[in-house]
């Protein structure tokens, strides 16, 4: 007979809570981990999983880390059980200190390691409560860089999962980062290219205990450019960069591609127009910031965009990526993000780069056919539709962890 736990997954009235620990959460936040988790939680809920989130009292990664937004205590958000925490207050100088150098690709010290594990977005009471209902969850923690994903994981023992949201960083080479992964009963990327990373980071994984699962999406999203056009007078035509504006996220990169190609063409009547959180340093007239939008006003923008234009070298998976595709638009992405490049290149739904040059003359060759640009996007929606299928993202995510928890359990019997 299979194990008590794993024939508890099985049966709707029997089935174990998930709990999803992520330091904010949110509908109108921005992030694609934040996304992915409230997705993958609305939707497990929908599908008769007992379901909840436990998090913080912070509203989002680039809010003050010791303000809370929120009051402790449990709320339901989009159908789902949140459970929100106080902050544990942080030191935010020693955090800093440590995390500047991790963004340089430093080594740091282990005592500095240490410190951006504590004084990053925390909170005691979470910690103590994953440890007091340990046997009653399976938890899932995301993203795997932050101290609520550390010592909630080491307070979980063997009911810790992660969905880590990797990227070749110095955060995934610190010690107790690579002792948290070999540790974990299982993992679920976002993509193959993040599964080899990890393999690759971390060669003693146990791949049995991981799968790829991703997100899935609405593949009949509407979107209106003239109404993106209308209002935000957005007459000239354009190449659109959503999500976060950060170093993390090349923004700068492209934003200096971009003012090199406006000196060399100077005849060109092209903007670029970034959306998301975060504020650029520089703009001009060929150059808007939106700022963050709705996401009505978001996949407005993919359809009314020429390009999506994706810099970054630090994705897991790119919601962004698949959304234009749905919205009829080709992407650019570096060739630098295996994740990204690998997309493109299974889809034929773009381009990507790896420096200036190629840059232009991939964008000058979009610019200049634009039934090639709908045959990429469309290509590009196919295989969306073809691999981000809420059902069967559902019942391989059901079968996997009834399959890793049989195994523990048998494990533990042998």
């Amino acid at each position: 007979a299979a194990p008590v736990q794993a024939r508890c997954l099985r049966s709707q009235e029997e089935r174990p809570k998930l709990a999803f620990v992520i330091p904010w959460y949110g509908k109108n936040i921005p992030g694609g981990a934040e996304t992915l988790c409230r997705e993958w939680a609305e939707r497990l809920t929908g599908a008769g999983h007992a379901v909840e989130v436990l998090t913080t009292t912070i509203r989002e990664f680039q809010s003050n880390w010791n303000e809370a937004r929120y009051r402790a205590g449990e709320y339901r958000e989009g159908g789902v059980r949140v459970r929100r925490f106080d902050l544990r207050p942080g030191d935010h100088q020693r955090f800093n200190e440590a995390n500047s150098k991790l963004l340089a690709g430093a080594q740091i010290s282990p005592e500095a390691e240490l410190a951006f594990l504590t004084e990053g977005p925390n909170s005691d009471g979470l910690i103590e409560y994953v440890q007091k209902h340990r046997d009653q969850y399976c938890f899932f923690f995301i993203p795997y860089l932050f101290a609520t994903t550390y010592w909630g994981a080491r307070a979980a023992g063997e009911r810790a999962f992660l969905i880590p949201c990797l990227h070749d960083e110095a955060y995934a080479r610190l010690p107790r980062i690579r002792q948290m992964f070999s540790e974990v009963s299982g993992i679920v990327f976002n993509s193959h290219a993040e599964q080899m990373l990890a393999q690759r980071l971390f060669p003693s994984l146990d791949r049995a205990h991981t799968v790829v699962l991703g997100m899935g999406l609405d593949p009949e999203i509407k979107c209106d450019p003239d109404a993106f056009r209308r209002k935000f007078s957005q007459a000239r035509p354009f190449v659109l960069c959503a999500g976060r504006k950060d170093a993390t996220k090349n923004t700068d990169l492209l934003v200096e591609y971009f003012k090199l190609y406006k000196r060399l063409n100077p005849g060109s009547d092209l903007q670029l127009v970034f959306i998301g959180a975060g504020k650029l340093a520089d703009t001009g007239d060929d150059i808007r910031d939106l700022g963050f939008v709705s996401t009505d006003d978001k996949r407005n923008a993919y359809g009314a965009a020429r390009l999506l234009c994706n810099p970054s070298v630090n994705e897991s998976f790119s919601i962004v990526v698949m959304e234009s595709w749905l919205c009829g638009t080709p992407v650019a992405v570096h060739a630098g993000c295996e994740v990204t490049r690998n997309h493109v290149e299974s889809s034929k739904g773009g381009i990507y780069f790896s420096d200036y040059y190629e840059w232009e003359a991939g964008l000058k060759y979009l610019l200049e056919r634009p039934e090639l640009c709908s045959r990429m996007a469309s290509a590009g929606a196919e295989f969306v539709r073809a691999n981000c299928s809420w059902d069967v993202l559902l019942a391989r995510f059901s079968g996997w962890l009834a399959g890793v928890v049989d195994s523990k359990e048998a494990g533990k019997q042998a």
